[in-house]
């Protein structure tokens, strides 16, 4: 395997790549910068069987003018998060990669789902689990939570978390089986500890919050929905609304600021 990677290494989609790559001694390609004008040559020239993506790196390669290179590469596999619906086919079609794996995580997060099957009816979703596969989940759910106060939503009856129904949006969690090999925000046990929830499905059970807005059909496909509270993802990043508001309100002039996301026509 060759695997052609232009995002920086900090980020869990090419440190994932990294460690695939060290785990089956093959190769990992890194470039020094991602450029929308260079791909199709740079994939051309790498030999790489795979490359890795996240957020809207895919769009901004469609909107790059076309290259002679777009399939004159060895690639058949695109691996990463963020691939969006809308996309998903005229990527595959444009540079002749036959196959995406799509996943969910994060560098920190636990929760996490894949996406590895192939055809129509998986573009644009993070994961997917048939019947049984459901019925043996223990460490990822989809649960409940009030989009007013943005907390989980507990049973009256049992005190407990509920899990949703199908094609009813919920936040994503992941349970914490070794805490003692959590790694902790650096310096802020507080954000930490908002991260933390016990006493989910059961007493004495701890998972950690993602922060972020799923749905599975019932069919089994989960499909990412939003960020919840004041984040939005902007290049693969979580950008907070309120330390950018923070920033604006520190220049002269200004009196009062108001900041939040807007979806930007293509």
């Amino acid at each position: 395997m060759r695997a052609y990677c232009c995002l920086p290494l900090f980020h869990a989609t090419a440190l994932l790549a990294l460690l695939y790559a060290c785990g089956t001694s093959s190769t990992l390609i890194p470039v020094r910068k991602f450029s929308a004008s260079r791909f199709s040559q740079e994939l051309h020239a790498s030999n790489a069987s795979r490359m890795v993506y996240v957020g809207e790196l895919c769009r901004y390669l469609l909107a790059a003018p076309p290259s002679p290179y777009d399939k004159t590469h060895n690639c058949r596999l695109a691996l990463g998060n963020g691939l969006q619906g809308d996309i998903w086919e005229r990527f595959k079609s444009r540079f002749n990669i036959p196959e995406v794996r799509e996943l969910y995580r994060s560098t920190e997060g636990l929760a996490q789902f894949n996406n590895f099957y192939g055809g129509a009816a998986s573009a644009g979703k993070v994961g997917f689990s048939g019947f049984l596969g459901r019925q043996l989940e223990r460490n990822t759910f989809i649960v409940r939570f009030s989009p007013s106060t943005g907390q989980l939503i507990r049973s009256p009856k049992t005190g407990f978390c509920i899990p949703c129904k199908p094609n009813e949006p919920g936040e994503a969690i992941g349970r914490v089986q070794f805490p003692q090999f959590y790694s902790e925000y650096f310096g802020d046990k507080e954000a930490t500890d908002e991260k933390f929830m016990r006493d989910v499905f059961e007493k004495g059970d701890l998972f950690q919050r993602s922060g972020d807005v799923l749905v599975r059909d019932g069919e089994g496909w989960v499909r990412f929905v939003e960020r919840m509270g004041d984040s939005w993802r902007w290049k693969g990043e979580n950008v907070s609304a309120g330390e950018v508001g923070g920033y604006f309100a520190e220049m002269e002039g200004v009196r009062d600021v108001v900041v939040y996301g807007s979806k930007i026509q293509g």
